[in-house]
């Protein structure tokens, strides 16, 4: 299915190497402006890490463009930032948890959605796209919970949730589905799903997505 003049705003990815996202990298890339500004936020990392995730990020980006800026959200900007300064935002993988309760924290989660309701992209890679469904209960067979407490995501996907890094904790995944009556969207690492603003699928990157529902 082509997306070609349709509005694609959410980009979600099943995580893994810049080898595996490689098919959804190269159309989410190609939407953006050769002289365009992209925001790289790796909350989800610890934050001593924040530098080597630029690093990585910066060498994703290369492989696509020599021209688009890239700048960093941190600790210190995440409040303030002003997304609409940006051509799209890209949410990095890691704790879904501390993503989510940072999301939350610097009131993101609202910038985010007029972000994309202006017709900007968003792309979500593993913890980035987990964090876009009604609930990222999917993802406590992976990630460590700690003193996080929040489990509701943005539900942007009509109630849907996502797993990615599929079929790991496949067991996990399918459990919490069928306890919470969740649709989920299962994305292994080398595939992607593309969504409009409202929620619906427009394309599907790679094979072997698996919807349970």
């Amino acid at each position: 299915m082509s997306i070609e003049n349709k509005k694609a705003t959410l980009y979600l990815g099943g995580g893994g190497g810049a080898e595996d996202s490689a098919r959804l990298d190269t159309i989410f890339f190609n939407t953006l402006p050769a002289t365009g500004r992209i925001l790289y936020v790796p909350l989800a990392m610890d934050s001593g890490n924040y530098t080597g995730g630029l690093e990585w990020f910066t060498s994703v980006v290369r492989l696509y463009s020599d021209t688009i800026a890239i700048e960093m959200l941190n600790d210190q900007t995440g409040k303030n930032i002003i997304l609409d300064d940006y051509d799209a935002v890209y949410i990095g993988g890691g704790n879904t948890f501390k993503l989510l309760d940072n999301v939350l924290k610097y009131g993101l989660d609202k910038k985010l959605i007029m972000f994309m309701k202006s017709g900007k992209p968003v792309y979500g890679g593993s913890a980035g796209a987990i964090i876009m469904g009604r609930s990222i209960k999917t993802a406590a067979a992976m990630d460590e919970r700690g003193d996080y407490k929040q489990e509701d995501g943005l539900n942007l996907l009509q109630g849907a949730c996502v797993a990615c890094h599929w079929p790991e904790t496949s067991e996990h995944v399918k459990k919490v589905a069928k306890e919470n009556k969740f649709k989920v969207y299962c994305i292994p690492e080398n595939c992607g799903l593309i969504f409009d603003v409202d929620g619906n699928v427009l394309e599907t990157v790679g094979e072997g997505v698996e919807i349970i529902e």
